[in-house]
């Protein structure tokens, strides 16, 4: 393989679409610093797969997009493309039928890559495959740099061995072999996981084997006993048939025997009207006995407790019983000895018996007289107390009613002087409020109001106004990006196929367009520039006409043309009439020079059809398939292989469709320049009059807040001076309202201490009174205390004589 050209655009200092064509083997290329000649070598280092920026002399991928200058607007994508000759079919794999292969790598400013083999998206390990073995990557020895030579003479032996390894083909085959060791590896790592799924997974199929031969036990024992539950809701239901005839001819009875209780109840019911009365009569009788056995009850249940009681007692008497017979027997003993002893004690105790009862009659005596006066004593202190509560009461109110009198005294001062001050107070104010009523801002606010409210209507139209030019400019300008990108791949897919129908066609020999320019025939078009196919027929016609497609067409075939250096072929135009229905030359709608040619050549579906119709065929025609299989009387050619000149109508299709669609597109791009032009102009004056307008809103709005403060502040001015003149009004008659009340409390307040002023000295009187009864019923007390102590101990004197004389 040979580098034959290289495609730059967008990329660094090529930001026009650049084609860098290599004629030779052998290549300089001179020129002063800063020129781009170390961008070429990035160019070849960047399509052929080279991933670090830094190699590429710079800090991001997106640093080799052209970013723009001071004449020239930045680009969002960069493109390079190499093309290599590959006539001689060394590329290995399916590239090797290909005469020419294209190389190519696009980047964006995202960073995104994208390449492409001969047109084809494809991965940067696609491009790695192809050049393994070549020595051409994008660190080979075969991109010789500054210091490569020197890195040669000095590199390790290791190092060395790469290089010669890269040279004798033989990295291709060590890539592969690590690639499979690493798979191997991976497999290898794989199957252990697999072996411990299976391992795994055998052991939950055991385990589910067991369920699975329990499930069906399950089953088979859950069917069964559907079966027996069948069975039994089936005897169940037999035995609820018998059960429900058997009630039903038990009803039946019982309907019979209900229709003659019926009319037995018919005949009994005089007789339950005749026994009601007597039940009734029975039922006061049974509640009168009833109340009789309930009184019954308590009084037996009252006998009970009380023979519980009395039996208690009884064994309590007879224990008390024993003991006093054993005392008795104790007292037998010294009975005898003491019965002189008290025949005299009873003599001595029945006169000290005698004395004390006349001691206590008196004390008696004494105790009721000494109460009945102490009674007394207190009942008048008591009374003396509370009189003297009561004056102490009396005199405290009065105290109280006089300094009451004081404080509302000085109270009804106080709310004179506040009349007064309120009454001053309220002149002023409905002054105040005259003045506030001669001023009425509210005209002024309302009209600047309705000019403000012109103005926002005014500036939110612009404003939409502007919004809407400004989405349509960014629209337009998203449009325009998106037309100059299409346009740059277009041209781009242009330049592609220009190049490709070129070589294909021959217009890169050089001596051959030397040699046309000579004879005056370089401006001849070559027939498949000239012809115009129906869709689908492409490759039949490529197919018949081969090498006819180069020929140059021209009204007159030339003379003296046995010097051309090179092969060359001449075409005239040509009437042909009678031609069949289904002749391959129907099928062209421009470029008659080629029907000729095309005459022979007979239009069918597939090859099984030619061949089974090929007796239909003279001679010399030919049936010919859209996919340019070719089937004579005694001839077939399957048109698989692809030559170089095969694809030329294609190719020229749509580099047709391409350049029409390069025209729209371009003219599509000036009217949306133009487009852009009056949006931005217009844009321009909607701005300048909505700053203006916005100004001027400004100013309105600010005289608006202005004169709404004013007005605000009058309002709340004549608002609160007007609440302030209610609540004087509310205030003084408030006022003389309490005055009044001040003075009605006062006179009562003066009738409430006379009266009591005359209660006191009443009162007084009384307590007076009270306390010489008081003094009187005290001595009395005091007489008859003294009295009953000694009438007391006496007594006690006597009792304890007597209690002597029983000892």
């Amino acid at each position: 393989m040979r580098l034959e050209k290289i495609k730059l655009a967008g990329f660094k200092s090529f930001v026009d679409p650049t084609t860098l064509i290599m004629p030779g083997r052998l290549i300089g290329i001179v020129g002063p610093n800063g020129c781009g000649k170390s961008n070429i070598i990035d160019a070849i280092r960047f399509v052929i797969g080279e991933s670090s920026a830094k190699h590429l002399r710079g800090n991001a991928m997106s640093d080799v997009i052209f970013t723009g200058s001071a004449a020239r607007a930045p680009v969002a994508l960069a493109s390079v493309e190499l093309i290599f000759d590959n006539s001689d079919g060394l590329a290995g794999g399916e590239f090797a039928r290909y005469a020419q292969i294209s190389v190519k790598r696009q980047v964006s400013r995202e960073g995104q890559s994208q390449y492409f083999l001969n047109g084809s998206r494809c991965r940067r390990r696609d491009i790695m495959d192809l050049f393994l073995g070549t020595g051409l990557g994008p660190r080979s020895y075969a991109i010789i740099e500054q210091g490569m030579v020197s890195r040669f003479i000095e590199a390790r032996p290791e190092d060395l061995r790469l290089f010669i390894e890269e040279a004798a083909g033989l990295s291709k085959y060590k890539e592969r072999r690590r690639e499979t060791e690493i798979k191997m590896e991976h497999t290898r790592a794989n199957l252990e996981r697999v072996a411990d799924i299976r391992s795994e997974l055998q052991t939950q199929v055991s385990r589910l084997a067991r369920q699975a031969k329990k499930a069906e036990k399950f089953r088979e024992l859950e069917r069964q006993i559907t079966v027996c539950r069948h069975q039994l809701i089936a005897m169940q239901w037999q035995e609820a048939d018998d059960a429900y005839r058997r009630k039903q001819a038990g009803l039946n009875a019982l309907e019979r025997q209900l229709k003659a209780r019926e009319a037995q109840w018919l005949l009994s019911r005089k007789s339950v009207a005749r026994a009601r009365d007597e039940v009734e009569s029975l039922e006061k009788q049974l509640q009168q006995m009833q109340a009789r056995l309930y009184q019954l009850n308590a009084d037996i249940s009252r006998c009970d407790q009380t023979i519980k009681h009395a039996e208690q007692s009884r064994r309590q008497r007879e224990q008390t019983l024993r003991e006093w017979r054993r005392e008795l027997e104790r007292a037998h003993a010294t009975l005898e000895q003491d019965k002189e002893q008290l025949v005299h004690l009873e003599r001595q105790q029945r006169q000290l018996q005698s004395e004390l009862t006349e001691a206590r009659n008196q004390a008696d005596k004494d105790q009721a007289k000494q109460q009945q006066v102490e009674s007394t004593w207190q009942q008048l202190r008591r009374q003396s107390d509370q009189c003297r509560d009561r004056l102490r009461r009396m005199e405290e109110d009065e105290r109280l009613l006089q300094l009451e009198i004081q404080h509302h005294r000085q109270r009804q001062d106080d709310m004179q002087c506040r009349i007064e001050a309120l009454a001053a107070q309220k002149a002023r104010l409905s002054a105040e409020i005259q003045t506030l009523d001669s001023r009425d801002p509210e005209k002024e606010l309302d009209r600047v109001k309705a000019h403000h409210q012109t103005l926002q209507k005014r500036l939110q139209r612009l404003t939409e106004i502007r919004q809407q030019l400004q989405n349509d400019r960014q629209q337009r300008q998203r449009q325009q990006e998106q037309l100059a990108s299409q346009i740059h791949r277009l041209e781009g897919q242009i330049s592609g196929l220009e190049t490709l129908q070129h070589h294909a066609l021959g217009k890169d020999r050089q001596r051959l367009q030397q040699w046309l320019a000579q004879h005056g025939l370089q401006s001849l078009p070559r027939l498949v520039e000239t012809l115009t196919v129906e869709d689908g027929w492409e490759m039949a016609v490529e197919s018949a006409l081969g090498q006819w497609l180069q020929a140059l067409c021209s009204p007159q075939l030339p003379t003296g043309i046995g010097d051309a250096p090179e092969r060359i072929a001449f075409v005239s135009d040509m009437a042909l009439y009678n031609l069949p229905r289904d002749s391959l030359a129907h099928k062209i709608a421009s470029g008659r020079a080629a029907v000729p040619l095309l005459s022979r050549y007979r239009c069918i579906a597939d090859v099984t059809a030619a061949l089974s119709r090929r007796n239909e065929l003279a001679h010399y025609e030919c049936w010919i398939t859209p996919d340019g299989d070719q089937i004579g009387p005694n001839r077939l050619f399957v048109n698989r292989t692809r030559s170089q000149e095969q694809g030329i109508l294609t190719r020229q299709k749509a580099l047709r469709e391409h350049q029409a669609r390069l025209q729209e597109l371009q003219r599509q791009q000036a009217s949306l320049q133009q487009s852009l032009t009056q949006l931005s102009e217009q844009l321009k004056h909607a701005t300048t009059e909505l700053d203006s307008l916005r100004a001027e809103e400004r100013d309105c709005h600010a005289a608006l807040v202005r004169l709404q403060a004013e007005l605000q502040s009058v309002r709340q001015r004549r608002r609160e001076t007007q609440n302030r003149l209610d609540q004087l009004d509310r205030e003084l008659e408030a006022g003389i309202q309490e005055q009044q009340r001040l003075q009605e409390t006062i006179e009562q307040l003066h009738s409430r201490r006379e009266q009591k002023q005359q209660a006191v000295k009443a009162l007084l009187a009384t307590s007076k009174k009270l306390s010489r009864e008081v003094e009187q019923a005290g001595s009395e007390n005091d007489k008859a205390g003294q009295q009953l102590r000694q009438s007391r101990e006496k007594v006690t004197r006597l009792e304890t004589a007597l209690e002597h004389t029983d000892h």
